[in-house]
C-alpha cells in the first residue's frame, strides 16, 4: 500500500509539527537544567551568591526517582533572571571526583546549599519533594519560585467528556474529587501541593483533579458514585476503587498506601463504573468511615 502524494505531505507536515513541539519542550527543560563538572567549578559557582547542588550517580535508583522532581525545581528557579542571587545545579558525583571531595559526598543522591561568599556548605536532609524543597529555599534564602514556569502532569477536569475517550497511554487513573475551600486544597494548582509530587512518583498513572465547585453538572459524580469530599477514585480497566476519610484533609501517607496496595483486598473490591443516581443522596464533605492513625512509610534506604 502506498500513500498518495497529498496524504504523504499531510502526514509529513503533521510529523514535523509534532517534532518541532517536542524539541521546543525539551529545549525549555534543558535551558533550566544547569549541569557542571570538575572543569568548570569556579566559573559556575561564582555566578551566584547561593547554589543548591544536586549530586547524583547514573547507577543510583534513588537518583532516577528524584530526577523528575529536580527538573521541576530547576524550572521553577533557574528561569528566573536573578541567577546572580540563586541557582540550582547538578553534577555527576561519581565521575567528578574533585566536586565530590570538595563537598564531602558520601551518598547519592545528595543536596548541598553553598554560600559562595562565606564558602559555607549546608546539608539538605529533609524529604526530597517539591513542597519541602520550596519551603527550605524560602526559609534559608527568602526566595520564591516562579510558578508561571511550572509544567504539571496533573490534569484538571470539570466535565464528564474528559473520561469518554480512550487513552492507551493512561491505562490507570487516580482521580481526586475535592473542593477548593477544604483544608489543604486552597493551593492545589501550585507545585508545592502533593498531587504534583504524586504525578511524578507514579508516572504510569494519570493524576486527575475534579473541583466540584467548578463542575458543569453532577453527572460526573454520578458516574463514579461520589457523594463525599474529598474522595480519591482509582480507575483501572474500566473498574474503580475509592478511598475517602472522615477528615476533610487527606493525608499523603494514606493516599500512597491506597495506591501501592490497589491490587490487594485491603483496599476493597473492584466495582464497575456505572451511573448511580446521586439526586437521592445527600452530598457530604466527610463520611462515617473511621480512618486509623497514619502508618509509618517504609523506611527510605539509600546507597
Amino acid at each position: 500500500m502506498y500513500l498518495k502524494s497529498s496524504s504523504w505531505s499531510s502526514w509529513l507536515l503533521c510529523l514535523m509539527t509534532c517534532f518541532v513541539g517536542l524539541i521546543a519542550s525539551m529545549e525549555t527543560n534543558q535551558m533550566s537544567m544547569i549541569e557542571f563538572d570538575d572543569n568548570s567549578i569556579q566559573e559556575t559557582l561564582e555566578q551566584s551568591e547561593y547554589s543548591l547542588i544536586y549530586f547524583y550517580s547514573d547507577s543510583c535508583k534513588y537518583c532516577r526517582k528524584f530526577d523528575p522532581t529536580f527538573e521541576n525545581l530547576s524550572i521553577l528557579y533557574n528561569n528566573d533572571k536573578e541567577r546572580s542571587r540563586f541557582q540550582i545545579l547538578k553534577t555527576n558525583a561519581r565521575f567528578n571526583k574533585k566536586l565530590s571531595e570538595l563537598f564531602k559526598i558520601s551518598k547519592y543522591p545528595s543536596l548541598k546549599l553553598l554560600d559562595y561568599k562565606t564558602k559555607r556548605i549546608y546539608d539538605y536532609e529533609d524529604d526530597r519533594d517539591l513542597q519541602n524543597l520550596i519551603g527550605y529555599i524560602d526559609r534559608k534564602l527568602n526566595i520564591n519560585p516562579n510558578y508561571d514556569n511550572f509544567n504539571t502532569k496533573v490534569k484538571y477536569v470539570d466535565d464528564i467528556k474528559a473520561f469518554e475517550h480512550e487513552d492507551d497511554d493512561a491505562n490507570e487513573q487516580l482521580v481526586f474529587f475535592m473542593a477548593g475551600y477544604l483544608p489543604g486544597w486552597e493551593d492545589y494548582k501550585y507545585p508545592a501541593h502533593y498531587i504534583h509530587q504524586l504525578a511524578l512518583d507514579y508516572n504510569t498513572v494519570e493524576v486527575i483533579v475534579v473541583n466540584v465547585e467548578e463542575l458543569n453538572d453532577y453527572e460526573l459524580l454520578s458516574k463514579f458514585g461520589v457523594s463525599q469530599f474529598p474522595t480519591v477514585v482509582y480507575i483501572k480497566d474500566e473498574r474503580i476503587k475509592s478511598y475517602s476519610t472522615k477528615e476533610n484533609e487527606m493525608k499523603l501517607v494514606k493516599i500512597k498506601e491506597f495506591i501501592e496496595n490497589i491490587n490487594n483486598e485491603s483496599t476493597g473490591s473492584w466495582k464497575d463504573i456505572q451511573f448511580i443516581d446521586t439526586k437521592h443522596h445527600e452530598i457530604h464533605h466527610d463520611n462515617d468511615y473511621n480512618d486509623e492513625e497514619d502508618d509509618e512509610i517504609f523506611e527510605h534506604i539509600e546507597l
